[in-house]
């Protein structure tokens, strides 16, 4: 091994060592405040933090691992694990069974709500509307595209689609959801199949907990880019993991074409994009498919990677300009800049009367009082911005306490704002006796106690993944697995995500993506866990648990005091509050 080569494989390590425990604390963080506290919102999105029921969630996380771990043992597990492998017919057959059960129940919370857009979905098609009808005042000063220019992406995507199914025909649009969200769910399974290569099980798992998992269910009912983009992203991340894996220049094109698509129905998904890349450019470092050492291949290998990265850049370059150029050629109007990117980091590190970080109008307010001068406004997002960092690094207390609450916030709600989006429904007279009664007061509490303790499972399940790689010892073979391309990319854009969100303003709709594509990673946490169960050592087991809590030990400490108690101080009024709502 040359000396050049050496570097290459240290750069790596360093890579693959650094994401994993970043992937680890941020996992022991998530995973603690899950099952001490909740988050939820009211109609008007105000979040309450609730206490929760710690010892319940541990209890019931140790019974499924034990019945999962006797399954293990039966006739029946071992015999579907053997036909899941060699029989592909059988696999292919369930596999289309669930996903055929997601898109049914899509339809079925399309067609019970029967809702319609609203707030800034609603401002999206009234645009699309006005443009098919030669009306764009909404790029005009104190227009909506005029503040949110971001937006015109998915203007122009529900443009087309509208133009082809009728302004105003909502259902379409959610019935697309319904069939993206099989796509993601698919692409979703074949991601888990690189994560755990050679075993069907966690593949097929995947997809049941898609069935559980319903708050992706019930965002086919928003008129939005949410979907589409997510799905478009994993099918991304998936062509550019099979890239890495057999270097062919087809999946390096359909990876870079479908990101660009999901950032052009919403470009939160530049998260996706900039894991995808980041992790393309270090393809370029690793070693990656051909079996062969030689100089040739290894310059043919990394050819290959520079034109995936280039490709890319490319891909992000295009969505950037396209609705612009779109918007000028079609309207023969300036696009406008909109609201400064960093107004929105600055609104982030403010007080507001949703919670920490959240939505309070000020990118909208300086942006008028600036006469829609962007650059006068950046200027100003810039001084706020030092202002609070300042207080921050003078108040550390209070900055604990405000990015916690912050965190909390976005990240501890299970419903993710499902139940919000349907919050119209049990007043609604185009809604089904179904759709309200699911909404109704008791059976939202038992709605929202399940997935409480679903995102629990779910977090957990993570947190032994990222455990398994860095504390199983060695002859834990079952735990102690090799570093996969697979593994990497799912953790730095769940990393990537938990950053950005730490700044930018706050909600807990934000997070759904990154729990999502956290799937797959848990599934093969609990599958690795229950195989070590039965094959490793009680000691072996109970020195990995030791280690594995060490940052849940540390957060709990820290959040021990009066921090703490500030996240779960608020049961009784969000009740009252809750039960007055959906009284009404």
């Amino acid at each position: 091994m040359t000396n050049n080569n050496s570097q290459q494989n240290i750069l790596v390590l360093i890579y693959d060592n650094l994401i994993s425990i970043l992937f680890w604390f941020i996992l022991s963080f998530l995973a603690l405040v899950s099952i001490k506290h909740t988050c939820l919102v009211d109609s008007y999105e105000i979040t309450f933090f609730l206490k929760d029921k710690p010892l319940i969630h541990i209890a019931l996380i140790l019974i499924l691992i034990t019945v999962f771990t006797l399954l293990k043992y039966s006739s029946f597990i071992g015999s579907l694990e053997k036909r899941l492998e060699t029989d592909s017919r059988f696999f292919k057959t369930l596999t289309g069974a669930g996903l055929l059960i997601i898109f049914f129940l899509s339809l079925y919370f399309i067609f019970s709500a029967k809702l319609a857009p609203v707030s800034d979905q609603l401002f999206v098609q009234e645009a699309a509307e006005a443009f098919s009808k030669g009306d764009y005042s909404s790029l005009e000063k104190g227009g909506y595209l005029a503040v949110y220019p971001n937006q015109l992406g998915l203007v122009w995507i529900s443009y087309v689609f509208f133009s082809i199914f009728g302004f105003g025909n909502y259902q379409a649009f959610q019935i697309m959801n319904a069939l993206f969200l099989v796509m993601f769910y698919k692409k979703l399974s074949d991601i888990t199949g690189l994560v755990s290569p050679g075993k069907k099980l966690p593949t097929l798992s995947v997809i049941l907990l898609g069935i559980l998992f319903y708050p992706l269910q019930i965002y086919c009912t928003f008129v939005y880019g949410t979907i589409p983009g997510l799905a478009l992203s994993a099918a991304s991340v998936y062509y550019a993991l099979t890239f890495q894996n057999e270097l062919k220049k087809k999946d390096a094109i359909l990876s870079a074409l479908f990101i660009l698509l999901a950032m052009l129905f919403k470009p939160n998904y530049l998260i996706c994009f900039i894991g995808i890349f980041l992790h393309a450019v270090i393809g370029i470092f690793r070693k990656n498919s051909p079996a062969s050492d030689s100089k040739t291949e290894a310059k043919t290998s990394i050819k290959k990677e520079v034109l995936f990265s280039a490709l890319l850049i490319t891909a992000f370059i295009v969505q950037s300009k396209l609705p612009g150029i779109v918007t000028s050629t079609v309207t023969k109007m300036d696009t406008p800049k909109g609201a400064s990117s960093l107004s929105w980091i600055a609104m982030g590190f403010q007080e507001s009367g949703l919670a920490e970080g959240w939505y309070n109008g000020y990118n909208i307010k300086t942006l008028h009082e600036f006469d829609f001068d962007s650059e006068l406004q950046s200027e100003a997002a810039k001084e706020e911005i030092v202002s609070r960092l300042s207080y921050f690094v003078h108040n550390p207390h209070y900055s604990v306490e405000f990015f916690t609450r912050k965190l909390t916030s976005e990240w501890n709600d299970p419903t993710y704002e499902a139940y919000w989006i349907l919050r119209t429904s049990n007043k609604s007279e185009d809604s089904s006796a179904w759709a309200k009664t699911f909404i109704s007061y008791d059976n939202y509490l038992k709605g929202v106690g399940f997935l409480n303790f679903l995102q629990t499972f779910i977090l957990i399940g993570a947190l032994l993944f990222a455990s398994s790689r860095l504390f199983a010892e060695k002859k834990v073979a079952c735990l102690s697995v090799p570093i996969q391309s697979a593994d990497i990319l799912l953790e730095i854009i769940l990393i990537g995500g938990f950053f950005f969100h730490l700044m930018w303003e706050a909600k807990s709709q934000y997070t759904l993506t990154y729990i999502a594509l956290l799937l797959p990673l848990s599934i093969v946490g609990y599958h690795r866990f229950i195989n070590a169960v039965t094959r490793a050592s009680k000691q072996s087991l109970a020195l990995f648990a030791v280690k594995m809590l060490i940052p849940v030990a540390l957060f709990a400490f820290i959040y021990s005091g009066s921090i703490g108690s500030h996240m779960s101080e608020d049961n009784d009024a969000y009740l009252r509050t809750i039960e007055r709502e959906l009284s009404e």
